[in-house]
């Protein structure tokens, strides 16, 4: 697991356990100051664990934990923790040293498991901004 991915466990105050669940993923909240848990199912292929992982954290960041079971919160909370996944894997793809400018962010939605194609041009997008803004 690469040091960033540790690095907000630890911000978030999480621990990773991989159990056989049916869930890809989800976060077990610990009672009375316990820490709390992101559930991976322990047969999830390897190259699909970052982004479950990120997806989680995104919930840790963004939902709020008093209990609502409302159909809008939950669709809220889901789209959060997806925008932040996907923040989060195009800041390590450009991180990489690949060019947003030249990525074709159709395949790169693709590989961080995401049907979001415009999130992801949109965060291609403000590297390039960047970019041209210190140029």
């Amino acid at each position: 697991m690469n040091s960033h991915l540790m690095q907000l466990l630890k911000e978030y105050k999480l621990r990773l356990i991989f159990l056989p669940v049916e869930r890809d993923g989800f976060i077990l909240h610990g009672k009375s100051g316990e820490e709390d848990q992101i559930v991976i199912r322990d047969t999830l292929p390897e190259n699909q664990i970052e982004s479950v992982v990120l997806h989680e954290i995104g919930h840790a960041k963004f939902d709020d934990r008093v209990s609502d079971s409302s159909d809008t919160l939950h669709c809220k909370d889901e789209n959060n923790a997806n925008n932040y996944m996907i923040e989060q894997q195009v800041k390590r793809y450009v991180d990489l040293d690949n060019d947003p400018l030249y990525t074709n962010y159709i395949d790169l939605a693709k590989s961080i498991g995401t049907g979001n194609y415009q999130k992801v041009k949109n965060e291609l997008q403000k590297y390039i901004d960047e970019e041209n803004k210190n140029e």
